[in-house]
């Protein structure tokens, strides 16, 4: 997700980064033969191979600074199985607030989480992580995953938010479980 920072005048991007599950994994770890990522290890943050959110940033839109981590889960409050696909950031006043996609690799869903910044660059999770919005269940079109990557709208005193969603898990080839009923 792309922006512009007027106080900075630069372009930043919130991003994944191409080698973001490349990070060694000690040889006594066994290898599963098909997996989409290596193990992650708790309590090694040197190890973390799910999903992040990494940070750049541009004066020109042409020549971007290298990617760092920004948003990353975390051993104490996220499941093991969490694994954050992307943030959408918009200004209220001098916070920054961002919607965090979550895929929750067991369930094999999505949903959105708030944090909030006052750099763009340490964030802190809203109501201790607690999804702010989940899939609805059987049944609706956003049954499965929601996603939210534009702004909300101001409407008055009010933010109206948007969202995507699917009536099929993230990996669309697996049925749900009421597939198989």
């Amino acid at each position: 997700c792309i922006g512009y920072d007027p106080e900075a005048r630069e372009f930043i991007q919130y991003t994944r980064h191409s080698l973001m599950g490349s990070a060694p994994v000690p040889g006594s770890i066994p290898r599963l033969p098909v997996a989409w990522y290596p193990p992650r290890l708790p309590g090694r943050p040197d190890l973390r191979n799910m999903r992040r959110v990494f940070y750049t940033h541009s004066p020109d839109f042409i020549h971007w600074s290298d990617p760092f981590p920004v948003v990353v889960p975390d051993d104490e409050r996220d499941a093991i199985a969490e694994a954050h696909y992307g943030m959408s950031v918009f200004g209220v006043g001098r916070m920054r607030i961002g919607t965090l996609g979550v895929f929750r690799t067991t369930d094999d869903e999505m949903d959105v989480r708030l944090l909030f910044s006052r750099d763009g660059i340490h964030w802190t999770p809203a109501d201790r992580g607690i999804p702010f919005l989940c899939p609805r269940g059987p049944g609706y079109w956003d049954a499965h995953m929601v996603s939210m990557v534009s702004p909300p709208v101001r409407m008055g005193r009010e933010w109206w938010f948007y969202h995507g969603g699917s009536s099929c898990h993230h990996d669309y080839w697996m049925p749900g479980k009421e597939a198989l009923e």
